[in-house]
This record gives C-alpha cells, structure tokens and sequence, in this order.
C-alpha cells in the first residue's frame, strides 16, 4: 500500500511550462485498437483492443455498468495517465 501512496507520476500536474496550451480544440477523436492498464495493476489488463471513434462536433454520452470503464476511457482521453506507446495510441484530428 505505502508503494502506491509513494509512486510519483510520469506527468507533473504541477508543470505548466512544458506543456501544449491549447487555446481552441476542435476535431474527431479516435481511440485505435487499445490496450491499458493501471500503472498500480500493470497485470490487470483494463482496455483489450478498445476503439472508440467520436465525430467532431458530436455529443455522446458514454454508458455502462459500475466498473466497466467509463471514467478510465475519459480519463485517457484527458491524459491523466501516461501514454505508453505498447499500450495507448490517442489519436486527434
């Protein structure tokens, strides 16, 4: 439990310097064929070959029971976890 509480993430929350402000983002956005798990579950494969496409400009809602991955495909997308490349692939347009 203490290792979890100590791990330091990849990304800094705090660094606002290196990263890419985006004044205005439009576009699609593509999750291709992926495969993630939990930094703290790394045996625990969450996503298995997941594609998700959203056309810009489209509102969605995305559903399912507790547990089922709503948030962690949320949270990708905002890239609260690092992208690994053998693991997430997010794609932009």
């Amino acid at each position: 439990m203490f290792t979890t509480i100590k791990r330091k993430p990849e990304i800094d929350p705090d660094d606002t310097a290196s990263g890419k402000q985006l004044e205005d983002m439009r576009g699609d956005v593509d999750l291709k064929d992926v495969y993630f798990s939990y930094p703290a579950r790394p045996e625990q494969l969450i996503f298995d070959g997941f594609t998700l496409h959203v056309p810009g400009g489209t509102t969605m809602a995305i559903v399912g029971e507790s547990g089922s991955g709503k948030s962690t495909v949320i949270s990708l997308v905002e890239r609260f976890y690092c992208e690994s490349k053998e693991l997430f692939r997010p794609i932009f347009y």
